[in-house]
């Protein structure tokens, strides 16, 4: 590799490398692009929804719910007596499901008879498992003991709220502040039942990612108001060998959350996670170096585009390249491995973004500085004459009915200044007149050199009257200056020519300045050193 390759890559990498190190010991620690990260990858959940069908684990589930319409058929207020659930187990043990589980906790006690009731018909039941949770405190609440006595097993229905009040991960496993296993989640619990063991050898972390893979109209449900007027038949072909879930989905009862698929109700969440441990469908996190590799790799690769291509182009290609990132990602995703693509994409169109604005300014300067050395006389540092009709024009433009005047200035006998004298103090005299013409400017007045001892002065807004004025202070400055060259004194004298756009009916750039150099001309030729203005015969 040359040394031209070297530094063309140099520049990049180390760009690059300060992005990922800016990201990981600033950004990162603080969580400022976690939320932007979740939402980024609830996306490819709500991808994956639309385009797959739902897992065939869900034939294994059968779905109870308690919503609005069951609420006011059953002319019941919630929470429903206790008796009520009692005829429930009672009639869906006929079709004899393989677990039966409530997604709500029977805690503290009721009325006796019902209480009575409802753990009998635990007792009597396929087996049954119920909720527990943990309170805003990290108190364990769990069912009634008369209930917890005939129940196979409880579990914790908590799930994890992330900064945006999104349910995208759940617990467990759940200890208390000594480290000891207080407890289990409701969903394992009845994945252990289904599989008729005793105890599963559940390999995950303490905390895992819910795999959603179905949302609300997906799910097969009966209402729990219809069972009542349901045949044996229906019952069997409704839940026979199945796990029963009873839950809410009552908008009254605010069981909702927000998830990647949308707002679905706290049961159905709970079934996702369910059906991911029934049918081990987890999802796998990558390495954590692979998030840093892929952010090193996208700055590196947006930046060096900007660096070496036009900004079309390099768009194009990068666009392209984050596409195909995209893809990669997505597949990935279908696999069960998700990670964080979008903080790569985000430094590496920054980065691009960044270059390629720099690149236009820095270039947009250029252009400007180039522009300007071309318009200015590298001698005085006055404009030059490429740049005198464009500037007419504009002022004509600007100033309206109030009209520019034209002067038109010439150093007398200049020749014999650099006969006598030598050029190089004819220079130096070219460089004071200028000096003193922009001395007697005001803003906005514009001055030319018009070609070797010539100037011209444009000014915006200004009379004949004015414009005459300017130019006896301009003849009387130059007079009054002494130019000392070798020991000698010399004197030097200008003549001024005026014309105006509006007293001369002048309205092109042209004619002003053959007007202003007739002006000049006459002044010349009347004794020099003297204003002269056009007249319009």
């Amino acid at each position: 590799m040359n040394k031209i390759q070297s530094k063309t890559l140099l520049r990049p990498v180390l760009i690059s490398a300060c992005l990922s190190v800016f990201y990981l010991a600033l950004l990162k620690p603080v969580g400022i692009l976690e939320t932007p990260n979740l939402k980024a990858q609830d996306l490819l959940f709500k991808i994956r929804n639309s385009i797959l069908k739902t897992p065939p684990v869900l034939d294994q589930i059968a779905l109870i719910i308690i919503d609005d319409e069951s609420i006011e058929k059953l002319n019941q207020k919630w929470p429903f007596q206790r008796k009520v659930f009692a005829e429930l187990i009672e009639n869906v043990s006929k079709a004899n499901p393989r677990v039966l589980a409530f997604d709500f906790v029977f805690s503290g006690k009721s009325d006796p008879v019902d209480d009575f009731l409802f753990a009998s018909a635990i007792e009597h039941s396929p087996p049954v498992v119920l909720a527990s949770f943990v309170d805003t405190n990290g108190n364990y609440i769990v069912p009634h003991h008369e209930f917890l006595a005939h129940a196979a097993a409880t579990g914790i229905i908590n799930k994890i709220q992330d900064q945006d009040l999104t349910v995208r991960r759940a617990n467990m496993v759940y200890q208390d502040a000594e480290g000891k296993t207080v407890g289990l989640p409701w969903e394992l619990e009845i994945a252990r039942l289904a599989k008729g063991e005793s105890e599963l050898n559940f390999q995950e972390p303490k905390k895992i990612r819910i795999n959603y893979r179905f949302d609300f109209k997906e799910v097969k449900l009966v209402q729990f108001w219809k069972l009542k007027s349901q045949t044996l038949a229906d019952l069997r072909s409704q839940f026979e060998g199945k796990i029963v879930l009873i839950g809410t989905t009552s908008k009254i009862l605010h069981d909702f959350y927000h998830t990647p698929l949308g707002l679905l109700p706290g049961v159905v969440i709970n079934m996702n996670l369910l059906a991911n441990i029934l049918s081990e469908d987890f999802i796998k996190p990558l390495s954590p170096l692979m998030p840093t590799f892929f952010l090193f790799l996208f700055s590196f690769f947006g930046i060096y585009l900007s660096f070496q291509l036009s900004v079309l182009p390099a768009f194009l290609i990068f666009a392209s390249g984050s596409l195909i990132f995209l893809i990669f990602s997505f597949i990935l995703f279908l696999n069960n491995f998700l990670f964080d693509y979008f903080t790569p994409l985000l430094f590496g169109w920054l980065g691009f973004v960044a270059v390629s604005f720099y690149r236009y300014f820095f270039t947009l300067l250029e252009n400007i500085q180039l522009r300007t050395k071309v318009s200015l006389d590298p001698l005085t540092g006055l404009y030059n004459r490429r740049f005198l009709e464009p500037s007419i024009s504009g002022a004509l433009e600007q100033s309206g009915d109030m009209g520019i005047s034209i002067l038109m200035v010439d150093i007398d006998n200049f020749k014999a200044i650099n006969d006598t004298y030598g050029h190089p103090f004819g220079d130096d005299v070219l460089k004071n007149v200028s000096f003193a013409i922009k001395e007697q400017l005001r803003e906005g007045d514009i001055a030319v050199r018009y070609g070797g001892e010539e100037f011209c002065i444009v000014l915006p807004k200004t009379s004949k009257d004015e414009a005459t004025q300017i130019g006896d202070r301009i003849c009387n400055e130059i007079a009054a200056r002494k130019f000392s060259y070798v020991n000698q004194v010399a004197h030097f004298t200008v003549s001024v020519g005026v014309a105006s756009s509006v007293a001369d009916q002048l309205p092109a750039s042209r004619s002003l300045i053959r007007a202003a150099d007739r002006a000049l001309y006459h002044a010349k030729k009347t004794g020099k050193n003297r204003v002269s203005s056009y007249q319009n015969d």
